[in-house]
Protein backbone atom coordinates (compact mmCIF):
# COMPACT_ATOMS: atom_id res chain seq x y z
CA UNK A 1 0.00 0.00 0.00
CA UNK A 2 1.30 3.13 -0.80
CA UNK A 3 0.99 6.53 1.35
CA UNK A 4 1.11 10.22 -0.15
CA UNK A 5 4.12 11.56 2.17
CA UNK A 6 4.65 15.16 0.94
CA UNK A 7 2.17 16.54 3.28
CA UNK A 8 3.95 14.62 6.92
CA UNK A 9 7.78 15.79 5.79
CA UNK A 10 7.47 18.56 8.02
CA UNK A 11 10.48 20.70 9.58
CA UNK A 12 9.72 21.35 13.76
CA UNK A 13 8.40 24.85 13.06
CA UNK A 14 5.94 23.64 10.20
CA UNK A 15 4.92 21.00 12.47
CA UNK A 16 4.35 23.36 15.32
CA UNK A 17 2.20 26.00 13.20
CA UNK A 18 0.10 22.68 12.70
CA UNK A 19 -0.64 22.82 15.94
CA UNK A 20 -1.16 26.49 16.48
CA UNK A 21 -3.50 26.62 13.47
CA UNK A 22 -5.34 23.61 14.81
CA UNK A 23 -5.49 25.26 18.00
CA UNK A 24 -6.98 28.60 16.24
CA UNK A 25 -9.72 26.94 14.47
CA UNK A 26 -11.08 25.36 17.68
CA UNK A 27 -10.74 28.58 20.10
CA UNK A 28 -11.59 31.32 16.72
CA UNK A 29 -8.15 33.41 17.97
CA UNK A 30 -5.97 33.28 14.39
CA UNK A 31 -2.04 34.57 14.87
CA UNK A 32 -0.24 35.88 11.73
CA UNK A 33 3.53 34.53 11.17
CA UNK A 34 5.74 36.77 10.64
CA UNK A 35 8.96 36.07 8.57
CA UNK A 36 12.24 36.18 9.55
CA UNK A 37 13.03 39.34 7.29
CA UNK A 38 9.66 40.88 7.98
CA UNK A 39 9.73 44.51 8.02
CA UNK A 40 7.21 44.42 10.82
CA UNK A 41 9.69 42.26 13.19
CA UNK A 42 12.33 44.74 12.94
CA UNK A 43 9.63 47.58 14.12
CA UNK A 44 9.11 45.46 16.95
CA UNK A 45 12.96 45.30 17.62
CA UNK A 46 13.01 48.86 17.61
CA UNK A 47 10.43 49.21 19.81
CA UNK A 48 11.57 46.88 22.37
CA UNK A 49 15.24 48.46 22.18
CA UNK A 50 13.80 51.75 22.88
CA UNK A 51 11.84 49.97 26.55
CA UNK A 52 15.01 48.08 27.59
CA UNK A 53 17.31 51.19 26.96
CA UNK A 54 19.52 49.48 24.33
CA UNK A 55 20.40 51.33 20.72
CA UNK A 56 21.06 49.34 17.27
CA UNK A 57 24.56 49.65 18.06
CA UNK A 58 24.57 47.69 20.94
CA UNK A 59 22.29 45.22 19.45
CA UNK A 60 21.61 45.07 15.85
CA UNK A 61 18.95 43.08 13.95
CA UNK A 62 20.57 40.55 13.28
CA UNK A 63 22.43 40.27 17.11
CA UNK A 64 18.76 40.24 18.49
CA UNK A 65 17.22 37.71 16.13
CA UNK A 66 19.97 35.64 17.04
CA UNK A 67 19.33 36.42 20.72
CA UNK A 68 15.17 36.15 20.64
CA UNK A 69 16.16 32.52 18.68
CA UNK A 70 18.17 31.33 21.61
CA UNK A 71 15.95 32.42 24.63
CA UNK A 72 12.83 30.42 22.34
CA UNK A 73 14.78 27.35 21.43
CA UNK A 74 15.51 27.36 25.33
CA UNK A 75 12.05 27.53 26.42
CA UNK A 76 13.23 30.11 28.67
CA UNK A 77 10.66 30.64 31.71
CA UNK A 78 9.84 34.18 30.99
CA UNK A 79 8.14 34.55 34.69
CA UNK A 80 11.02 33.06 36.19
CA UNK A 81 13.36 36.17 33.92
CA UNK A 82 11.37 38.88 35.13
CA UNK A 83 12.17 37.76 38.49
CA UNK A 84 15.60 37.16 37.80
CA UNK A 85 16.20 40.44 35.87
CA UNK A 86 17.20 42.33 39.43
CA UNK A 87 20.08 39.99 40.10
CA UNK A 88 21.72 40.24 36.87
CA UNK A 89 23.49 43.32 37.95
CA UNK A 90 22.82 47.24 38.04
CA UNK A 91 20.79 49.68 36.54
CA UNK A 92 24.11 50.33 33.71
CA UNK A 93 24.76 46.46 32.91
CA UNK A 94 23.99 45.26 29.86
CA UNK A 95 22.64 41.79 30.66
CA UNK A 96 19.50 42.54 32.11
CA UNK A 97 19.00 45.03 29.42
CA UNK A 98 18.96 41.59 27.06
CA UNK A 99 16.84 40.10 29.61
CA UNK A 100 14.19 43.16 28.93
CA UNK A 101 14.60 43.20 25.27
CA UNK A 102 13.48 40.04 24.80
CA UNK A 103 10.03 40.52 27.27
CA UNK A 104 9.47 43.39 25.73
CA UNK A 105 10.25 42.15 22.39
CA UNK A 106 7.35 38.95 23.15
CA UNK A 107 5.18 41.05 24.96
CA UNK A 108 4.61 43.07 21.83
CA UNK A 109 4.51 40.23 19.57
CA UNK A 110 2.10 39.07 21.53
CA UNK A 111 0.20 41.83 21.97
CA UNK A 112 -0.05 42.30 17.57
CA UNK A 113 -1.16 38.70 17.72
CA UNK A 114 1.77 37.94 15.38
CA UNK A 115 3.98 34.68 15.73
CA UNK A 116 7.74 34.48 14.64
CA UNK A 117 9.11 31.00 13.92
CA UNK A 118 10.88 30.52 17.13
CA UNK A 119 7.04 31.43 18.98
CA UNK A 120 5.37 29.12 16.79
CA UNK A 121 7.32 26.45 19.06
CA UNK A 122 7.13 27.55 21.96
CA UNK A 123 3.28 28.49 21.73
CA UNK A 124 2.77 24.87 20.42
CA UNK A 125 4.41 23.32 23.51
CA UNK A 126 2.53 25.30 25.88
CA UNK A 127 -0.78 24.26 24.00
CA UNK A 128 0.29 20.56 23.88
CA UNK A 129 1.03 20.49 27.46
CA UNK A 130 -3.04 21.48 28.09
CA UNK A 131 -4.53 17.82 28.25
CA UNK A 132 -7.62 18.40 26.58
CA UNK A 133 -4.81 18.70 23.34
CA UNK A 134 -2.57 16.41 24.24
CA UNK A 135 -5.09 13.67 24.00
CA UNK A 136 -6.16 15.52 20.89
CA UNK A 137 -2.62 14.97 19.15
CA UNK A 138 -1.26 12.09 21.27
CA UNK A 139 -1.98 9.38 18.64
CA UNK A 140 -2.09 11.94 15.39
CA UNK A 141 0.97 10.19 14.09
CA UNK A 142 1.92 6.41 14.21
CA UNK A 143 5.42 6.85 12.76
CA UNK A 144 7.77 9.92 13.40
CA UNK A 145 11.47 9.61 11.78
CA UNK A 146 13.66 12.61 13.03
CA UNK A 147 16.91 13.38 11.34
CA UNK A 148 20.05 15.15 13.43
CA UNK A 149 18.47 14.67 16.70
CA UNK A 150 22.04 16.10 18.16
CA UNK A 151 20.54 19.50 16.84
CA UNK A 152 17.57 19.61 18.62
CA UNK A 153 16.33 22.45 20.07
CA UNK A 154 14.98 22.17 24.20
CA UNK A 155 11.80 23.49 22.61
CA UNK A 156 11.97 21.04 19.62
CA UNK A 157 12.41 18.09 21.81
CA UNK A 158 9.96 19.08 24.24
CA UNK A 159 7.17 19.25 20.93
CA UNK A 160 8.25 15.70 19.96
CA UNK A 161 7.76 14.69 23.50
CA UNK A 162 4.16 15.93 23.49
CA UNK A 163 3.47 14.45 20.21
CA UNK A 164 5.80 11.42 20.14
CA UNK A 165 5.23 9.44 23.35
CA UNK A 166 2.75 6.81 21.48
CA UNK A 167 4.00 6.89 17.81
CA UNK A 168 6.49 4.12 16.22
CA UNK A 169 9.44 6.95 17.03
CA UNK A 170 12.94 6.67 15.12
CA UNK A 171 15.32 8.91 15.19
CA UNK A 172 18.85 9.07 13.74
CA UNK A 173 21.66 11.58 15.32
CA UNK A 174 25.80 11.91 16.40
CA UNK A 175 26.37 13.88 19.48
CA UNK A 176 29.84 15.09 17.89
CA UNK A 177 28.19 16.10 14.70
CA UNK A 178 26.20 18.74 16.56
CA UNK A 179 26.89 22.34 15.04
CA UNK A 180 23.72 24.66 16.45
CA UNK A 181 24.27 24.71 20.25
CA UNK A 182 25.23 28.62 19.34
CA UNK A 183 21.43 28.74 18.27
CA UNK A 184 20.00 26.70 21.46
CA UNK A 185 20.61 23.23 20.32
CA UNK A 186 21.28 20.53 23.00
CA UNK A 187 23.01 17.41 22.18
CA UNK A 188 22.51 16.17 25.52
CA UNK A 189 19.01 15.37 23.69
CA UNK A 190 20.28 12.82 22.12
CA UNK A 191 21.89 11.05 25.26
CA UNK A 192 18.93 12.01 27.48
CA UNK A 193 16.57 9.87 24.74
CA UNK A 194 16.31 6.84 26.30
CA UNK A 195 15.53 8.78 29.38
CA UNK A 196 12.66 10.82 27.57
CA UNK A 197 11.40 8.05 25.51
CA UNK A 198 11.38 4.35 27.99
CA UNK A 199 11.87 1.10 26.36
CA UNK A 200 14.51 2.54 23.28
CA UNK A 201 16.93 0.12 21.43
CA UNK A 202 20.02 2.00 19.93
CA UNK A 203 21.65 0.98 17.26
CA UNK A 204 25.52 1.98 17.01
CA UNK A 205 27.49 3.05 13.70
CA UNK A 206 30.84 3.02 13.46
CA UNK A 207 31.96 2.82 10.37
CA UNK A 208 32.13 6.63 8.29
CA UNK A 209 31.52 6.09 4.46
CA UNK A 210 31.23 10.22 4.11
CA UNK A 211 34.73 11.63 4.98
CA UNK A 212 38.38 10.82 3.90
CA UNK A 213 40.62 8.64 6.30
CA UNK A 214 42.93 11.13 7.90
CA UNK A 215 40.09 13.58 8.84
CA UNK A 216 37.84 10.31 10.58
CA UNK A 217 41.46 9.45 12.34
CA UNK A 218 42.06 12.91 13.28
CA UNK A 219 38.15 13.31 14.84
CA UNK A 220 38.53 10.52 16.49
CA UNK A 221 41.76 11.42 18.22
CA UNK A 222 40.12 14.60 19.26
CA UNK A 223 37.04 13.25 20.11
CA UNK A 224 39.03 11.08 22.67
CA UNK A 225 41.13 13.12 24.30
CA UNK A 226 38.05 15.42 24.72
CA UNK A 227 36.25 12.80 26.86
CA UNK A 228 33.64 12.74 23.84
CA UNK A 229 34.03 9.15 22.55
CA UNK A 230 31.48 7.76 24.34
CA UNK A 231 33.53 4.65 24.36
CA UNK A 232 32.70 4.07 20.29
CA UNK A 233 35.79 3.88 18.22
CA UNK A 234 34.70 5.24 14.24
CA UNK A 235 36.43 3.49 11.50
CA UNK A 236 36.87 4.88 8.13
CA UNK A 237 35.62 3.21 4.68
CA UNK A 238 38.84 0.82 4.11
CA UNK A 239 38.00 1.41 0.07
CA UNK A 240 39.11 4.47 0.95
CA UNK A 241 42.52 3.77 2.27
CA UNK A 242 44.56 4.78 -0.99
CA UNK A 243 42.98 8.88 -0.44
CA UNK A 244 45.79 11.45 1.01
CA UNK A 245 43.84 14.49 1.48
CA UNK A 246 45.70 16.35 4.53
CA UNK A 247 43.72 18.28 7.56
CA UNK A 248 45.24 21.37 8.57
CA UNK A 249 44.88 22.51 12.16
CA UNK A 250 45.63 26.21 12.27
CA UNK A 251 46.00 28.06 15.38
CA UNK A 252 45.96 31.99 15.35
CA UNK A 253 46.26 34.72 18.24
CA UNK A 254 43.43 36.68 16.89
CA UNK A 255 40.75 37.01 14.14
CA UNK A 256 43.47 39.19 11.83
CA UNK A 257 45.83 36.19 12.24
CA UNK A 258 43.41 33.87 11.66
CA UNK A 259 41.88 35.60 8.34
CA UNK A 260 45.83 35.75 6.79
CA UNK A 261 46.15 32.00 7.53
CA UNK A 262 43.52 30.89 5.66
CA UNK A 263 44.39 33.68 3.12
CA UNK A 264 47.51 31.87 2.69
CA UNK A 265 46.10 28.80 3.01
CA UNK A 266 43.09 28.82 0.73
CA UNK A 267 45.98 30.41 -2.22
CA UNK A 268 47.91 27.09 -2.08
CA UNK A 269 44.54 24.67 -2.44
CA UNK A 270 43.50 27.11 -5.58
CA UNK A 271 46.85 26.31 -7.13
CA UNK A 272 45.70 22.22 -7.00
CA UNK A 273 44.08 20.82 -10.57
CA UNK A 274 41.95 18.38 -9.92
CA UNK A 275 42.82 14.85 -12.66
CA UNK A 276 40.52 15.12 -15.61
CA UNK A 277 40.58 15.91 -19.22
CA UNK A 278 41.14 18.73 -18.94
CA UNK A 279 41.83 18.56 -15.50
CA UNK A 280 39.91 21.25 -13.03
CA UNK A 281 40.96 23.64 -11.20
CA UNK A 282 40.01 23.23 -7.29
CA UNK A 283 37.79 25.24 -5.52
CA UNK A 284 37.33 26.38 -1.93
CA UNK A 285 34.41 27.12 0.29
CA UNK A 286 34.54 28.81 3.42
CA UNK A 287 31.86 28.67 6.06
CA UNK A 288 31.06 30.98 8.78
CA UNK A 289 28.09 31.30 11.42
CA UNK A 290 26.95 34.81 10.52
CA UNK A 291 27.44 37.31 7.49
CA UNK A 292 29.06 39.86 9.12
CA UNK A 293 32.02 37.70 9.87
CA UNK A 294 33.48 37.17 6.42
Amino acid sequence: KGYKLERNILTYHKLAMRVVRDSARRTGVETELLGDDSPERFEIFKQARMDSGLTEETLNDEDAATMVSYAQNSLVNETELMQLISEFGGTDSIIPKFAKFYLAYIKKLRELNKIDYGEAIVKAVGILRDPAYAAVWANKYKWIFCDEYQDTTPAQSALLQLIGQQAHLFVVGDKAQSIYSWQGADPDNLTQFETDFPGTVVYQLSKNYRCFPKLVSMSSVFLKRAGEDNGLRIEYDQKRSTEEQKVYFLKNTDGEAEARSLVVLIREALKIQIPGDPPRLATVGVLARKWHLF
